[in-house]
């Protein structure tokens, strides 16, 4: 007795097991294996990868979307999966765990690791961001790298850059190799006659560490961290706003928020000076009075047993680094 296939079995062997061969075309190019398993199809082709591992033996554009999705060279369009490589330019969005273009790549990369080998323009969003050339727009994740030229941004832990002619790095540590700002600086404020800080960033935008101590104190030592920027006023003159925050070692239940308007000025290329009001709000958590008074003060506020106000001034002397003109 003589029986057919249903429709319905053919229809899933096509989809799983699709072999086609083109004889006018060059060996490289002849065969097309399109599975939702495996995807491996020649230059051009022009229909989605859609599979556990796609391989575009060329140049392809629209979607890919598998656990691995390679492209031998140029790809325009999405790729979505746990590797996504293109070996050539890339133009488009990268979702992935591993997005990795050997060549330039530009649109938006959404990933754990983020490499780009040559120059890179659009959104790197991820833990690590890598660019081995020229970048620009914004890399975003805990550890950012820009080996060249960055014109845009860098927001996260550790920024590292060749140089930013146009924009800004914003992290715990900012290293940009040309035209950086690196600097320690020696300060008496209006809690701590001594203060030790490290300053790293660019002159625009810095982040600094310090730690401060008072022999006075029941808890004698802080630390602290905030951001701070050089504004030009001149040849010599800078206005220098900062923003921190201090809190005692051995306490967690209380800490210190201080703005400081300095003016700067440089001594030579160097070694600098500066001086400038500040406003401190102290903040108690438990309601204890945590400080003895300030080793001075303009105005000493008391709102309530948890918060306090101080109006001080700060007088500090620097050495960058970096030339600072």
């Amino acid at each position: 007795m003589k029986t057919k296939a249903p429709i319905f079995g053919i229809l899933i062997f096509c989809l799983i097991n699709l072999n086609v061969t083109a004889q006018d075309k060059p060996i490289d190019q002849q065969t097309i294996v399109y599975t939702i398993i495996y995807n491996a199809v020649p230059d051009n082709f022009g229909y989605p990868l859609i599979g556990f591992i796609n391989l575009a033996q060329g140049n392809h554009k629209g979607l890919q979307v598998g656990f691995v999705n390679t492209t031998i060279k140029n790809f325009e369009g999405l790729q979505v999966g746990f590797v996504n490589t293109t070996l050539q330019n890339s133009r488009g969005a990268k979702v992935g765990f591993v997005n990795t273009t050997r060549q330039d790549a530009e649109g938006l990369r959404l990933g754990y690791i983020n490499t780009t080998l040559g120059s890179y323009k659009g959104a790197t969003i991820g833990f690590v961001n890598t660019t081995m050339e020229n970048t620009e727009g914004l890399q975003l994740g805990f550890v950012n790298i820009a080996k060249k030229e960055l014109n845009g941004a860098q927001i996260g832990f550790i920024n590292v850059a060749d140089s930013i002619p146009n924009g800004v790095p914003i992290g715990f540590l900012s290293f940009v190799e040309k035209g950086g700002y690196r600097a320690v600086e020696v300060s008496v404020n209006e809690l701590y006659p001594l203060n030790l800080a490290f300053k790293i960033g660019v002159p625009r935008f810095y982040s600094y560490l310090q730690g401060s101590y008072n022999n006075s104190y029941s808890k004698q030592f802080a630390l602290g961290f905030g951001f701070g920027s050089l504004i030009s006023m001149g040849n010599k003159f800078y206005f220098n706003p900062e923003l921190g925050n201090l809190s005692p070692l051995t306490s967690i239940d209380n800490n210190v928020t201080n703005l400081v308007a300095n003016i700067r000025y440089n001594i030579s290329s160097r070694f600098q000076v500066a001086t400038g009001l500040s406003a401190v709000w102290i903040n108690h958590q438990q309601g204890k009075n945590l400080y003895d008074p300030p080793f001075y003060s303009i105005i000493n506020h008391e709102i309530n047993n948890r918060n306090r106000i101080l109006m001080g001034a700060r007088i500090a002397l620097s050495y960058s680094f970096t030339e600072l003109y």
